[in-house]
């Protein structure tokens, strides 16, 4: 029965979302990045389809959803919108690459002194995310990132090491 309720309410949001709604637009992205009952997939082909008609409502809604998960205290939002970030970033179509992956490196230091220092598992989400996107089109997004991760002292060796061979495998030395 929940799970009946809960596809409605996403599908409800998804048409209102194409009518220009900003809070049920601002709710499609939550679900998305929580998966509460569907895997990230099944929720981005609904957010792929609103965002033929309604490109800037989602545009906005994402924006609004990374600012409140990324700048908040609890760790499993900041990762949970690291982790949605890849389905965001990865379609060209769509490019809200810039909106997502600014945020990401705005929020956790990458291009901006911020001194919140998080765990592993957010760095880890981190160079997970950087992993899955990066290719030698687009290297020069992302070797601020990894650069920032070899010279944090809050990452640990494992994160700095896999930073350091995916500089080498594009051809980029690392920081002495």
């Amino acid at each position: 029965q929940n799970k009946h309720d809960i596809t409605k309410k996403v599908y409800c949001n998804a048409a209102m979302c194409s009518l220009g709604k900003q809070e049920e637009s601002i709710e499609l992205i939550k679900e998305f990045l929580e998966e509460t009952y569907y895997d990230s997939r099944q929720i981005f082909s609904i957010i792929r389809d609103c965002a033929y008609k309604s490109s800037q409502l989602l545009r906005y809604a994402i924006k609004t959803v990374y600012d409140e998960y990324l700048n908040s205290d609890d760790e499993e939002k900041v990762i949970k919108a690291i982790n949605g970030a890849y389905e965001l970033c990865d379609k060209p179509k769509f490019n809200f690459k810039d909106i997502t992956l600014q945020l990401i490196k705005d929020s956790i230091g990458v291009s901006s002194i911020v001194d919140k220092k998080f765990s592993d598992e957010v760095y880890t989400a981190l160079i997970n995310l950087v992993e899955r996107l990066l290719n030698d089109k687009n290297k020069d997004e992302f070797i601020d990132v990894l650069f920032f991760i070899i010279e944090n002292d809050a990452c640990n060796q494992r994160l700095k090491f896999k930073s350091i061979s995916m500089l080498k495998r594009l051809s980029v030395d690392p920081p002495r």
